[in-house]
Parts: C-alpha cells; structure tokens; sequence
C-alpha cells in the first residue's frame, strides 16, 4: 500500500486543508503559527501592539525592553497574563505586570462592576 501524499497545490502540514503560497512551501496560517513558535516574546509583544491599536490607548514598549521584563519577572506562558496596571494608560513601561489568569479575570470583573450603578 502507498503512503498518502497530498496534492502538490495544498499545504504539506498534517491535517491542513489550505492552499499554499506561491513562494513559500506552506500556507500563511501554518508559517505564522510556526513563527509563534519560534518567537514566543516576539508573538506576544506583537499581540499586544495589536489590542493597543483596537483598544486606542498608547503603546511604546520596544522587544528589547519587554524582553528584559519578562525575563525579571520570571513569566511562564501557562501561568502568566501580561496586565495593565492602570488601564487607561496603555501598554507604556512602567504600567505593566504579571498576574495569573484567575487575578486578571477578577481585576476585570471589579472594574466593570465600580462603574455599574443600579437604578
């Protein structure tokens, strides 16, 4: 029996059903989450960048100092949430740090429940 072999236009990566690139050996979504993998600081510093932008509040941290952050404050990707200390400042040195999942939830949660007034 022959071993499967994909078509020749598709994605090589295991279970991918995309297209690949024409100048490239797979598609975009495979070679961005292998970028990821490859540039944790890099992925996460870049996620950050893009909320700044959404949220519309300032944004100036280079990847070496936020790298130099990381590294001081002893981040683990499964533990660690990267926070805002006062949210309406942005993503500026000086306003961040780490809180786990749980106490970066319950910050959210008081915040939005200090502005909720009933009738």
């Amino acid at each position: 029996m022959k071993p499967y072999r994909k078509a020749f236009h598709l994605c090589p990566t295991r279970y991918c059903r995309n297209r690949k690139r024409q100048k490239g050996s797979c598609c975009s979504k495979c070679s961005m989450r292998a970028w990821r993998a490859r540039n944790p600081v890099g992925a996460l510093l870049a996620w950050l960048r893009w909320r700044a932008k959404v949220k519309e509040v300032p944004f100036d941290l280079t990847f070496t100092w936020f790298e130099s952050f990381l590294r001081r404050e002893g981040y683990d990707r499964a533990l660690h949430h990267v926070d805002r200390i006062r949210t309406w400042e942005g993503y500026v040195k000086g306003n961040l740090q780490l809180l786990s999942g749980a106490e970066n939830i319950a910050k959210g949660n008081r915040e939005r429940w200090e502005d909720w007034k009933p009738f």
